[in-house]
């Protein structure tokens, strides 16, 4: 089954339990909540209405949903009219509820997921060239061409399995943490990226570790983290300056 069609499925079981209980969302969004309710709220908000696409099939299914509680429209039905109204003002008020929640507790430009899509990009594999003259080229851009063609998983695989009995260059590392991550792998990204150790490092490269631990933060959605990275990135001179005073601003 498709991400999607769970997706759909959820929002019906969802939808399904409010018509079938009568709930009229005092129990679901009381007067007095916690920072980690909120926050539940908050996810169900955004995982109900990611994009417009998903808003008009939620706005779909709760008409169903009232059409099969209460039947199709009918003039001569007041009071079935009236109850339609209440039940859609309902609904509607759960989700602009926990659509408030999403908004109050990640300001900006959306929510770590949303950012960490906008601000990650791939970083171009320039390692042949800083290999010229090393007898393991040929090996290690054998086992960088999956990350070159932004084939992240097996680039991790394979990169991972070279590491664990060799010695390379902190640029390989440096790709292997961005594979993780992008693989889905956020912790094993950042323990790779830590090791990354500036004093022995090529600048940028150093530079680009921070800049991806700071992401790597952001989609773990550790943002006090992720803010102090970002904030000595946007101190220093780097090629990641301009991008981390941007990032601060949304975050």
């Amino acid at each position: 089954m498709s991400e999607q069609n769970k997706d759909k499925l959820s929002r019906e079981d969802w939808l399904k339990d409010q018509q079938e209980t009568g709930t009229n969302f005092r129990s679901e969004f009381p007067e007095e909540k916690s920072a980690e309710d909120w926050e539940a709220i908050a996810r169900r908000g955004r995982a109900l209405l990611s994009d417009e696409a998903e808003a008009d099939d939620l706005l779909r299914g709760i008409d169903e949903a009232i059409d099969q509680q209460y039947g199709g429209p009918d003039p001569q039905l007041e009071r079935t009219a009236k109850l339609r109204s209440f039940r859609w003002l309902g609904i509607a008020a759960g989700v602009l509820l926990a659509l408030a929640a999403a908004w109050w507790l990640w300001p900006g430009k959306g929510g770590p997921d949303q950012l960490y899509n906008t601000y990650f990009s791939h970083l171009e594999n320039d390692l042949s060239v800083n290999l010229m003259g090393d007898g393991n080229k040929d090996e290690l851009n054998a086992i960088l061409r999956p990350y070159t063609a932004r084939r992240y998983a097996e680039a991790a695989q394979r990169i991972g399995a070279y590491l664990e009995g060799h010695q390379a260059p902190a640029a390989l590392r440096l790709y292997y943490g961005i594979s993780l991550l992008e693989s889905g792998a956020e912790r094993e990204a950042i323990a790779q990226f830590k090791q990354i150790d500036p004093s022995n490092t090529d600048s940028n490269y150093s530079a680009a570790a921070e800049w991806y631990l700071a992401l790597a933060y952001l989609k773990t959605e550790q943002l006090e983290e992720a803010r102090s990275l970002l904030q000595n990135l946007a101190d220093t001179q780097n090629p990641y300056r301009d991008q981390a005073k941007s990032l601060m601003g949304d975050l």
